[in-house]
């Protein structure tokens, strides 16, 4: 079985996630597991920005007229971004 020494009593442990000692996380799988998990909670709780409050409001809005100029002038937007992505991508291949 491997053993694995804590990095902060410097005992060794026989396998297992966490120090038997001291409870301190030894295993690297579980290391990254739980930094990843914090990541996630910091990316929920991270405030929305101006422009998602902005989308979210009128992508929902009560009001039949503004909701369908929103999504009107949110197609005209995509539009746009697929012309402008279809033009790098044939640049992009006539330069290669």
């Amino acid at each position: 079985m491997l053993q694995i020494k804590c990095s902060k009593c410097k005992t060794w442990n026989n396998g297992g996630d966490y120090c038997t000692k001291c409870g301190t996380v030894i295993s690297m799988q579980e290391q990254e597991r739980l930094e990843d998990e914090i990541k996630k909670e910091k990316e929920y709780n991270k405030p929305k920005d101006k422009w998602q409050i902005f989308i979210s409001k009128y992508k929902h809005h009560h009001n039949l007229i503004l909701r369908s100029i929103f999504y009107m002038f949110y197609s005209v937007y995509l539009l746009f971004s697929l012309i402008g992505l279809v033009l790098a991508w044939i640049i992009l291949i006539v330069q290669a």
